[in-house]
């Protein structure tokens, strides 16, 4: 699950060989040897965290829906499986809250990217990702998001999530601006200039984790520059470091 003290995760599972965000693509990031499993999170038009990556469904189950307009029941009875492969047909969207409970049965760290939500009050949309995430252990939840705003409001409800703000770009003092909007880590995508801050950050003592991490070469350096974890699409490749 370690390489030189870096957390192998899978991101949306294990993307690159099953459908992203699926109960079949954690399963194999999991049976791979990850440590934890990304998935991102909207909210349905009643409120319910689901898991999917984009604001709309069409990319993954080949119908135009906002989530967000959508009630949590059609969208759970979507097909997110067939768009990757006809081997997965009918595998659905699945909820938070299942794959909340999943990942407790297992012991999983889930890293849950909380996406920006245009219909939903900011509380309201915190409050419910929280609630939904009490089945598992505080030690195994971390709320990732672009939204920085939404970070305070995850500290001030529980101060125990860990809390990482996400960033596609470096900026030369991220520690200490994670440090004013109460975030825990940063979570950044690979870059060679993002690189080149990777082990300043970390000296800080501040958990740094990498995605957009593309094969074993990279790993290797990313390990020593003293990143915490990598969020990659295909843990097995990764596991084999």
């Amino acid at each position: 699950m370690e390489v030189e003290r870096v957390i192998i995760i899978g991101h949306r599972g294990s993307m690159a060989d099953r459908p992203e965000n699926t109960m079949v693509s954690f399963e194999r990031a999991v049976a791979a040897g990850a440590g934890g499993i990304e998935c991102d999170v909207h909210l349905s038009s009643d409120n319910v965290p689901v898991v999917i990556h984009d604001p709309d469904t069409i990319r993954t189950t080949g119908i135009s829906s906002t989530v967000e307009k959508t009630p949590a029941r059609d969208l759970s009875s979507m097909d997110a499986g067939s768009y990757f492969s006809s081997i997965y047909e009918g595998e659905p969207v699945p909820l938070l809250e299942e794959t909340a409970a999943w990942a407790a049965e297992r012991n999983v760290t889930l890293h849950v990217e909380l996406k920006e939500q245009l219909y939903h009050k900011d509380e309201e949309t915190v409050a419910q990702i929280l609630e939904t995430l009490s089945p598992l252990n505080e030690k195994n939840i971390v709320i990732s998001t672009f939204c920085h705003r939404y970070i305070p409001l995850i500290k001030k409800k529980n101060p125990a999530i860990e809390a990482a703000l996400l960033t596609k770009s470096p900026f030369r003092r991220g520690p200490a601006y994670a440090n004013l909007i109460q975030a825990d880590s940063i979570h950044i995508r690979h870059t060679p200039q993002a690189a080149w801050y990777y082990s300043r950050w970390a000296g800080t003592g501040m958990s740094i984790r990498v995605y957009n991490v593309r094969n074993l070469v990279q790993l290797k350096r990313l390990s020593s520059a003293g990143v915490s974890g990598v969020i990659v699409d295909n843990p097995a490749l990764m596991m084999r470091l």
